[in-house]
C-alpha cells in the first residue's frame, strides 16, 4: 500500500538515483533499498517512466504517478465529496493534478463526470509551487470555458474545495489512448490519416479561439469506443494575447516550459516564443508515431543530457525509413527493454513491412516532416493546412510539403559557420556541403551503435564506424575551412596569404582540388564529391576545361570507390556530358549522358529532379543534333517527371518551359512557344525573383520569339537588354552567356535596320565567345552567320562572304552534312552566288538546303518553305521558269494544307507564282493571281507591311509588260508608300520599288518626273550593291533617261 510516508520515501530515492551515472545506478538502489524489493521495482519503474519523458520530476508520467496517486486514493480519497461530486475512482495522475471519476451525490442525475483536482503529495505549502498550480489551473479552465467543439472534452463545473484549492468538472471520456486505439483495431494508414484529421479539426477549432494546446500527445487524445477522438488536459495551455509578462510564470521550477519533451517543439525546449506553430509540431511527433509506431528521434534512446540538442538539432528519420529499422527501447540503466520490429508495426496497419514503406515513401514522408521542421516559419502556417495538405493525400492531389531543398541546407551551414568567405568559397561550400554528408553519418552511425548494443560484436563494428565517420568529418570540416582561411588579411604572415587576400575564384578552385586530391586519395568516395562539386562551380564559371579536367578526376575517383554510390556516379557523369555539350561538342557529351541517364532510370527510386534533369539535357543534345521532334519529346518528359512531384513551382520545370519554346518555335508553332516562353519568365521570376541567371536565360529566349513575325520589337528589345544586363552582373562581363545575350540584341539591331550597330554587338560577342570555346562552337557559328548579313546590308559583300562561308564550312564538320543549322548556311552562301550572279551555284546549294530541310524539319516547316520560295526565286532570276513554276504550285499545295486557304504563306506563294508567269510571257494569269494575292494580303493584314509592299510592286511590273501604264503607275506610286511606311525602312525593297517608278514614267513620258526616283533608288543601291551590279546599272540608266529628256526640253 502507497501510503503519503511511503511516496515520499519512493520519490527521495527516485531523485538521488537520477544523480547517479546510468551505470552506477544499480548499485546505488540496492543500497538505498536493501532487501525491499517492492521499493527497489517502483523506483526503478519511476526511473522508466523518467527516461520516457525527462519532464517527470514536473510532471511524472501518469501510468507511474497513477499507482501512488491509486494507493493514496484507496486509503481515504474515495467516497470523498467534491462539491456535489462524490469521487468513485482515479483514472489518471500527473505532476501538478490529479484526475478522478465521480458521480453527482445529490442524485441530481446519474452522469459520470471527470475532476480534476490538486494531486495527494503535491507541495502546495511552497508558496512559488502554489501560484503555478493555482496559474495552471486558472489557465485551463478559461481555455476550456473558451472552447466547446464534439473533439474537445467539454467544461461541465468547477469550484473551490474545503481546503481552498480550485477543481474542474469535465466529461468523462470512455476510451483509449489514440496510439493504443490505432494499433488495437489494426486501423490502415488512411483511416489513421482520416482520425488524424478529427483531432486537427479539434485543435484548429482551439486556435480559432485563441487557445494554444501546448501539450499535445496520444495520452491526451482519447479515442471513444464508438471511433471518436477526444482531446483533453489544457493544464499547461496558453490563451493567445494573455499577458504574458512575468515569464517565470510560465516555467517550472527546473527553470523550463512546462511540455512533455518527447512530444515538444524546438522553441519550447528553447524558451522560445509560443505559436500556433507549436502545436502544429507536436501533432507531427503524433502523427509520426500513429504512422511509424516509433518516436521521429528514436528519443527512447537518448540520455536526459542530450535530449534539448537531438530535438533542436537532428533531423527526424524519414517515416518510410524508419519502418524498415528494428529499434531497442532501454531502461534506465541502458539495459534492452523491448524492440520494435518492421513486421510488429506493419501488423497493425498494411500487413507487411514493404508495402508500409511503399505507402509513407513521398508524399507522406514530406508532410509528416514538414509539420516538424525546427523552424515554425517553415512548418505549415496553420493545422488547417496540414490537415488540408492530408486530405489532398487522400484524394490524389499534389500536396504542397517537399522535403528541404539544397539552398536551405546550404543557408543553415553557412549560418551555423559565419565564415568570411568570398562568394566563390560560398558556392563551393554549397556543393561540398549538398553532397558530403559526413558528419549525418557519423550521427547514424552513432545511432547504430546504440541500437547493436545487444549484441557485442556488432556494438564494436558501429563503434569503430562511428569513430571513422566522425574523423572523416572532422577531416572534411578542416578541409574546408583550411581551404577558405586563405583569404584572411590577418594571415599575412603566413605562406600563399598574401596571395590569398587577392585570391581569385578560379584560383580558390585549383587550390582547393588540388587539397582534395592530397588530403582525400584514402577515401575515393569523399574525393569524388569534392572534386565533384569543384567541378560543378567551374562549369558555372564558364571554365570548361578546368570542369572536364576535374570532372574526369571526380568519375575517377567515383570508380575507385569500395562503396560506390549509382546516384554520385550519375550526377558526375551528367556534368561531364554537359560541359561537352556547353563546348559545342555533342558527339563527347553523348556517352556520359546516355550512361547517366541509364543509372537513373534502372534505381529503383531515382531523384525525380535528377531524371527530369538527364531527359532535358538528351533533348539539348537531340536539339543540337537537329532532331528537333525528339527534343520536344525529351524536354516534356522531363517536365512531366516534375509534374508527377506535385511541387505547383519547381524551379527546374520553369526552366525546361522556356527550353521547351525554344524547341517549338524551331518546329513552327511560334503562338505556342510564346505562350511557353511568357509562362517560363512569370513561374522564374516568382520562383527566384528578378535577378537570377535562369530568369535573365528565360527572358532572352522571349525577347527572341517576340522578334518573329507580328512580335513586339519594344519589348523584345527591353528584355534582350535586361536579360544581359542580368547576366553581366551575375556572372561577370566576359560569360558566355553575355555573349549570347550580344548576338540575339544585334538580330534585334538586324531587324530594326542598324546593321553597323549590330555588327558592333557581334563583334563583341565573338571576342567573348572566342576566349571561351573553341572556334566551331555552335554560338561563335551563329554570331557568323548573323555578322554575314549584316555584312551584307551594309554593302561589306566581301565581309558578309567570308563570315558565311566560314560558318558553312564549320558547321559541315562539326555537325555533317544533313543539319538544319548547315541547311540554313547554306542558303546564305547560295544567297551570296545569286547576288554575284552565279545563279547555277546558288540554285546548287539552295536545293541542298531545301532537300536537308524538308527532310529534317518536314514540308510545312516554315523554314522548308522559306528555302522553296528562295529556290524558286533563284530558279526565275536563272531562267528556269517551268522548274520555278512547279517549286511555287507544289508550295502552294503544301501551305493551303498547313495553314488554311487564307493564311499569309499562301499569300506570298502565290504573288511569287505570279512573277513566274510574268517571266513566262503569260501577263494576263500574272495579273490575276497578283490582284488575289493581294486582295487576300489586305484582309489579313490591314496595315500592309512588306508583303503588301511587294505584291503591289510585282503587280505593277505585270502590269507595265502587259502594256497598262496608268494601272501600272497606281500600283507602283502605292507600293513606294508603303516601302516607305516600314520600321525600319527596307532600302533594297524601296530601291527596287523608286527604279520601277522611274521606268514607268519615263514609258509614258513624264521623265521630269522621272529623275528625283532614279536618283533616290540609285543611291540607296550604292549603299549595297557593286557599281557594276544589274541594279545600279539599271538605276544609272534610269537618271540618264530622265535628264537627258529633260535636257532635251
Amino acid at each position: 500500500m502507497m501510503t503519503p510516508q511511503r511516496w515520499q520515501q519512493v520519490k527521495q530515492i527516485f531523485q538521488s538515483a537520477l544523480e547517479q551515472p546510468p551505470g552506477e545506478r544499480s548499485g546505488y538502489l540496492h543500497s538505498a533499498c536493501g532487501e525491499d524489493d517492492a521499493l527497489r521495482d517502483e523506483v526503478q519503474s519511476l526511473i522508466r517512466s523518467h527516461e520516457g519523458d525527462p519532464s517527470f520530476i514536473d510532471e511524472p508520467a501518469e501510468q507511474s504517478v497513477a499507482v501512488a496517486a491509486s494507493e493514496h486514493f484507496a486509503t481515504g480519497i474515495k467516497g470523498q465529496r467534491i462539491g456535489p461530486y462524490q469521487l468513485t475512482d482515479i483514472i489518471a495522475a500527473g505532476g501538478m493534478g490529479a484526475v478522478y471519476a465521480a458521480v453527482r451525490a445529490d442524485d441530481a442525475y446519474q452522469k459520470r463526470v471527470a475532476i480534476k483536482l490538486i494531486r495527494p503529495g503535491a507541495n502546495i505549502h511552497d508558496p512559488k509551487k502554489r501560484r503555478e498550480i493555482l496559474r495552471r489551473f486558472r489557465t485551463e479552465r478559461q481555455a476550456l470555458a473558451l472552447l466547446d467543439h464534439p473533439n474537445l472534452a467539454k467544461l461541465l463545473d468547477g469550484g473551490t474545495t474545503d481546503d481552498g484549492l480550485p477543481y474542474l468538472v469535465m466529461d468523462y471520456i470512455d476510451g483509449q489512448p489514440v496510439d493504443v486505439h490505432c494499433d488495437a483495431q489494426k486501423l490502415s494508414i488512411t483511416d489513421r490519416l482520416r482520425l488524424f484529421q478529427h483531432i486537427c479539426d479539434a485543435v484548429s477549432y482551439a486556435h480559432r479561439n485563441l487557445v494554444v494546446h501546448r501539450d499535445l500527445k496520444p495520452n491526451n487524445i482519447l479515442v471513444t469506443p464508438d471511433g471518436h477522438p477526444k482531446l483533453l488536459d489544457f493544464g499547461i495551455a496558453k490563451i493567445l494575447g494573455a499577458d504574458d509578462t512575468d515569464d517565470s510564470t510560465n516555467r517550472t521550477l527546473t527553470g523550463v516550459q512546462p511540455m512533455t519533451p518527447r512530444y515538444a517543439s524546438p522553441e519550447q525546449i528553447t524558451g522560445g516564443a509560443i505559436t500556433t506553430a507549436t502545436d502544429v509540431y507536436s501533432l507531427g511527433v503524433v502523427l509520426y508515431e500513429l504512422l511509424t509506431g516509433h518516436r521521429p528521434y528514436g528519443l527512447d534512446t537518448v540520455t536526459d543530457r542530450d535530449l534539448a540538442a537531438v530535438i533542436c538539432e537532428r533531423n527526424p528519420i524519414e517515416p518510410s525509413l524508419v519502418v524498415t529499422r528494428t529499434e531497442t527501447i532501454l531502461d534506465a540503466e541502458g539495459a534492452a527493454r523491448r524492440s520494435i520490429t518492421p513486421d510488429d508495426v506493419s501488423r497493425c496497419r498494411a500487413g507487411h513491412p514493404d508495402k508500409l514503406r511503399r505507402e509513407l515513401a513521398g508524399d507522406l514522408d514530406n508532410i509528416v516532416l514538414k509539420a516538424l521542421r525546427k523552424e515554425p516559419e517553415r512548418r505549415y502556417a496553420s493545422v488547417e493546412q496540414f490537415s488540408d495538405d492530408i486530405d489532398r493525400y487522400l484524394t490524389g492531389l499534389p500536396v504542397s510539403a517537399r522535403k528541404d531543398t539544397f539552398t536551405y541546407r546550404t543557408a543553415k551551414f553557412i549560418r551555423r559557420n559565419k565564415l568570411g568567405v568570398t562568394a566563390t568559397a560560398t558556392i563551393v561550400i554549397a556543393f561540398v556541403l549538398g553532397i558530403v554528408g559526413t558528419a549525418s553519418q557519423a550521427r547514424v552511425a552513432a545511432h547504430e551503435r546504440d541500437v547493436a548494443n545487444t549484441n557485442m560484436v556488432r556494438a564494436q563494428d558501429a563503434e569503430q564506424q562511428a569513430a571513422a565517420e566522425a574523423e572523416m568529418a572532422n577531416r572534411v570540416a578542416d578541409y574546408l575551412v583550411n581551404l577558405f582561411d586563405i583569404p584572411d588579411p590577418l594571415r599575412l604572415g603566413e605562406p600563399d596569404a598574401a596571395r590569398g587576400v587577392q585570391m581569385t575564384a578560379g584560383e580558390m578552385l585549383r587550390l582547393g582540388a588540388e587539397r582534395a586530391s592530397a588530403e582525400f586519395n584514402d577515401r575515393p568516395d569523399i574525393h569524388a564529391a569534392l572534386l565533384n562539386a569543384i567541378g560543378r562551380v567551374y562549369r558555372n564559371l564558364g571554365a570548361c576545361d578546368d570542369a572536364i579536367r576535374v570532372l574526369s578526376a571526380a568519375l575517377d575517383a567515383e570508380r575507385r570507390s569500395a562503396s560506390p554510390d549509382p546516384s554520385r556516379e550519375a550526377d558526375i557523369l551528367f556534368h561531364l556530358g554537359a560541359v561537352h555539350l556547353d563546348q559545342g561538342k555533342p558527339e563527347l557529351a553523348e556517352p556520359p549522358l546516355l550512361e547517366s541517364l541509364a543509372i537513373l532510370e534502372h534505381l529503383p527510386e531515382s531523384d525525380a529532379a535528377a531524371l527530369a534533369r538527364g531527359y532535358a539535357i538528351r533533348g539539348d543534345l537531340r536539339f543540337a543534333r537537329g532532331d528537333y521532334e525528339a527534343a520536344e519529346s525529351d524536354c516534356r518528359d522531363a517536365i512531366d517527371v516534375l509534374d508527377e512531384t506535385g511541387e505547383p513551382d519547381h524551379p527546374d520545370a520553369a526552366h525546361y518551359r522556356g527550353r521547351l519554346a525554344r524547341i517549338v518555335a524551331e518546329r513552327g508553332r511560334y503562338d505556342e512557344a510564346l505562350e511557353l516562353a511568357r509562362a517560363a519568365v512569370e513561374q522564374l521570376r516568382r520562383i527566384h525573383g528578378d535577378r537570377h541567371p535562369n530568369v535573365a536565360d528565360a527572358m532572352g529566349e522571349l525577347g527572341r520569339l517576340l522578334m518573329s513575325p507580328g512580335g513586339d520589337y519594344d519589348a523584345a528589345r527591353q528584355l534582350l537588354h535586361d536579360a544581359i544586363d542580368i547576366h553581366r552582373d551575375l556572372l561577370g562581363p566576359d560569360h558566355p552567356a553575355v555573349a549570347t545575350g550580344l548576338n540575339k540584341l544585334a538580330v534585334w539591331l538586324i531587324e530594326q535596320g542598324h546593321y553597323a550597330d549590330a555588327i558592333e554587338l557581334l563583334n563583341e560577342a565573338l571576342a567573348i565567345l572566342n576566349r571561351a570555346h573553341e572556334p566551331d562552337h555552335p554560338s561563335i557559328l551563329d554570331c557568323l552567320n548573323n555578322l554575314g548579313y549584316a555584312s551584307k546590308r551594309v554593302g561589306n559583300l566581301a565581309a558578309a562572304e567570308q563570315a558565311y562561308q566560314n560558318a558553312l564550312d564549320l558547321r559541315h564538320e562539326t555537325l555533317g552534312n544533313d543539319h538544319p543549322d548547315v541547311a540554313e548556311s547554306l542558303n546564305n552562301v547560295a544567297a551570296m552566288r545569286y547576288i554575284a550572279g552565279d545563279y547555277a551555284a546558288a540554285a546548287r546549294m539552295i536545293r541542298e538546303a531545301f532537300d536537308i530541310r524538308r527532310n529534317r524539319l518536314g514540308d510545312s516547316h516554315p523554314d522548308t518553305i522559306d528555302t522553296g520560295y528562295n529556290l524558286a526565286s533563284v530558279l526565275v532570276a536563272a531562267e528556269e521558269y517551268d522548274a520555278a513554276e512547279n517549286v511555287f504550285v507544289d508550295l502552294l499545295r503544301t501551305v493551303r494544307l498547313a495553314y488554311g486557304d487564307t493564311h499569309a504563306r499562301v499569300t506570298s506563294v502565290m504573288s511569287k507564282l505570279a512573277v513566274v508567269r510574268r517571266y513566262r510571257g503569260d501577263y494576263e494569269g500574272a495579273e490575276r493571281a497578283q490582284r488575289e494575292a493581294i486582295g487576300l494580303i489586305r484582309q489579313q493584314l490591314p496595315l500592309g507591311g512588306k508583303v503588301l509592299a511587294h505584291a503591289l510592286f510585282e503587280l505593277a511590273r505585270v502590269l507595265k509588260l502587259a502594256g497598262k501604264p496608268v494601272d501600272a503607275i497606281e500600283a507602283v506610286n502605292e507600293s513606294v508608300e508603303r516601302w516607305r511606311e516600314l520600321i525600319p525602312v527596307d532600302n533594297e525593297g524601296l530601291a527596287r520599288a523608286l527604279l520601277l517608278q522611274a521606268q514607268i514614267l519615263i514609258d509614258t513620258n513624264r521623265a521630269a518626273d522621272a529623275e528625283p526616283p532614279a536618283r533616290e533608288a540609285i543611291g540607296l543601291f550604292r549603299t549595297t550593291l557593286p557599281e557594276d551590279h544589274p541594279l545600279v546599272i539599271e538605276s544609272q540608266e534610269a537618271l540618264d533617261a530622265s535628264a537627258g529628256d529633260t535636257a532635251a526640253h
